[in-house]
């Protein structure tokens, strides 16, 4: 069983350099301080896909980038400012430098590691491949693998590539034979994210929102895009709470394909914790009922070949592409609120189904005629 390693740069926990968090104390609730990443200068280091680049993917650098940047350019022998290019995203900074040098010393007293190694670009591994693509932390190993069956039987999805982000339930391992257990996978990975996944949006200011601090999520998919999916066939980005159906029954993987722009982006509904029968161990299968007016916010599937280089992978978006307005039509998310571990917020509540109020999700019913 593979496993892969990562090349993080990260600030000395006893140096005088940290990253200055970006939102006003006023605004940052208790726990603002805790789940900051102070220290993180780059997540990993990798080849890149053609060879002539090294990839740096990492927070936004804010504050590090002046005494940061000229330091790592000099280790690694990059002469030319034009042989080293800064690639700004919200929440994500990149650095690519053209160099052929596998590994460098880092310059003293500034980081934890005292070397670097460049880790190689696996691309390979997913060519031409139909990927599942998420980040998840303790969530069930059934839900796990529910959630990669209903993909593979409607969609053709054929691969996975799962970020863990320190769970505690258990292992990388595990997780990742349970995933190529299913039938159909031929690919599946699961990388050890032990990043801090950063504050959520939470101001302490009753319902106003800030979402500036939260660095680790975008840049898993950043990271994902550059060193593992860059020539995928197509790429469905979503959470193990989330499945999506198609109204015509054709894959996504397929409407991607189909679609010049190679970019799809789709809302859906909510699926609520009413359920007929109760379960110790809940399934999505166990959920059909939703609300009438209930809107599932948006997730997307593309092909990485399509998406050109200032375009950036979001969660609900690809932002700087236009999605396929016409082929996306045909998509559409189920949200449940049962497949969650009520870690952000107390989300999982029984309920029984009320009629006037809830809805029989028929086209999620007949879905799940895959798992009889």
């Amino acid at each position: 069983m593979e496993e892969i390693a990562l090349s993080p740069l990260r600030l000395r926990t006893d140096g005088v350099l940290s990253r200055d968090p970006p939102r006003p104390l006023s605004l940052r609730p208790e726990a603002y301080e805790r789940e900051f990443d102070y220290l993180t200068v780059f997540y990993d280091s990798f080849r890149s896909g053609d060879g002539k680049f090294i990839v740096f993917v990492g927070p936004s650098l804010l504050n590090l980038a002046q005494p940061v940047l000229p330091g790592l350019v000099r280790a690694f022998q990059v002469g030319r400012a034009a042989d080293a290019v800064i690639r700004r995203f919200p929440l994500v900074d990149q650095l690519w430098l053209r160099t052929s040098q596998e590994s460098a010393v880092m310059p003293q007293g500034i980081f934890q590691e005292t070397s670097l190694r460049v880790q190689p670009n696996l691309s390979h591994l997913y060519c031409d491949k139909k990927v599942l693509l998420t980040k998840s932390r303790d969530n069930e190993l059934v839900w796990i693998k529910d959630w990669v069956y209903f993909h593979a039987a409607h969609h053709g999805t054929n691969s996975v590539l799962l970020y863990d982000n320190a769970s505690t339930k258990c292992t990388r391992a595990e997780v990742q034979r349970a995933i190529a257990s299913i039938r159909g996978i031929e690919t599946a990975l699961v990388i050890d994210w032990p990043f801090k996944f950063g504050p959520q949006g939470d101001t302490g200011q009753g319902d106003s929102e800030v979402w500036d601090s939260d660095f680790s999520q975008r840049a898993i998919l950043e990271h994902a895009r550059y060193r593992f999916l860059a020539s995928a066939h197509s790429v469905i980005c979503g959470d193990v709470d989330e499945l999506v159906v198609t109204q015509t029954g054709v894959s996504l993987h397929e409407l991607a394909a189909r679609s010049g722009i190679g970019y799809l982006r789709y809302g859906g509904h909510w699926i609520e914790n009413a359920a007929m029968v109760s379960h110790t161990e809940r399934r999505h299968a166990d959920f059909v009922y939703r609300l009438e007016s209930s809107r599932a916010n948006t997730k997307w599937t593309a092909v990485p070949k399509r998406c050109p280089p200032h375009a950036q992978w979001r969660v609900h978006k690809i932002a700087g592409m236009t999605p396929d307005s016409v082929l996306s039509e045909s998509a559409a998310i189920r949200h449940f609120k049962a497949i969650n571990t009520n870690w952000r917020v107390p989300r999982f509540q029984p309920e029984t189904p009320i009629e006037g109020k809830h809805v029989v999700d028929e086209e999620l019913v007949h879905a799940f005629r895959v798992f009889a």
